[in-house]
């Protein structure tokens, strides 16, 4: 994911304004993971996790699906 344009989601855009997450922490994630799994919900996706120090370490969950893949 490194070095490649971020897409939200029209889910994710809401997401990220309701529960006011700096897109810099979503760039975070997806460069610097330390665990991800596939989504239960969506075929396809990944669900990455890393800790987001500005946040008290508390770890912030993002699904995301690599560009060219697409969910069933």
């Amino acid at each position: 994911m490194v070095g490649k344009p971020l897409m939200l989601s029209k889910h994710a855009q809401d997401m990220i304004e309701e529960r006011e997450i700096p897109l810099e922490w979503i760039e975070h994630v997806l460069q610097s993971r330390i665990f991800e799994e596939p989504d239960r919900q969506t075929p396809g996706a990944i669900r990455a996790y890393a800790p987001i120090a500005a946040f008290g370490n508390r770890v912030l969950r993002v699904v995301y699906v690599e560009p060219g893949r697409q969910s069933a």
